[in-house]
């Protein structure tokens, strides 16, 4: 019974484990999105950004909600 339950601890273990690094990938990625269209977005004068219907304040939301999908 001893060997089973240490079978079942190392098992959750190991899945925490990998949950942890899948997370962070996630974590990773969407952080990468976020930067990748901030910069993007902040090279664009006002007029560009009026155009598509921002204005500058906007840019870290619309980044966030980019990121995130």
């Amino acid at each position: 019974m001893t060997n089973a339950t240490i079978a079942i601890a190392e098992f959750g273990f190991f899945n925490a484990f990998r949950d942890f690094f899948a997370d962070l990938r996630v974590t990773w990625a969407e952080r990468t999105a976020f930067h990748r269209t901030y910069n993007e977005l902040s090279n664009l004068t006002d007029r560009e950004l009026a155009d598509i219907g921002l204005r500058r304040s906007d840019i870290a939301e619309v980044c966030a909600q980019a990121a995130r999908q």
